[in-house]
């Protein structure tokens, strides 16, 4: 879904950030789900690479990350590698809670 807005139903905070030497004359709304995102692409490739690592039994971060560079090469950066591991391999730490009577 794509849509034209007319100027004066932007909202000013939008306007603002333009500056003073710019001009607007319409603004195109795009439904984000339809561009071509390449970034929400390697994260989806990563994050099912990643389940994969954990149904076989692997977890080593420093292992699986160097794995990952080489897989998804230059584009895979370090921080999009330590959110989707946390998201894949992130478990309750320390003792099971105790049940009680």
């Amino acid at each position: 879904m794509s849509a034209s807005i007319p100027l004066r139903d932007v909202p000013q905070q939008f306007l603002d950030r333009v500056g003073q030497d710019i001009a607007v004359a319409e603004v195109t709304v795009i439904e984000a789900s339809k561009l071509d995102n390449p970034a929400a692409d390697l994260l989806r490739r990563l994050m099912d690479w990643m389940q994969l690592q954990r149904a076989v039994g692997r977890r080593s971060k420093k292992l699986l990350q160097h794995e990952a560079a080489m897989e998804f090469g230059a584009h895979l950066t370090t921080r999009m590698f330590d959110v989707v591991y946390k998201v894949v391999f992130d478990s309750p730490r320390g003792h099971p809670a105790a049940k009680r009577l």
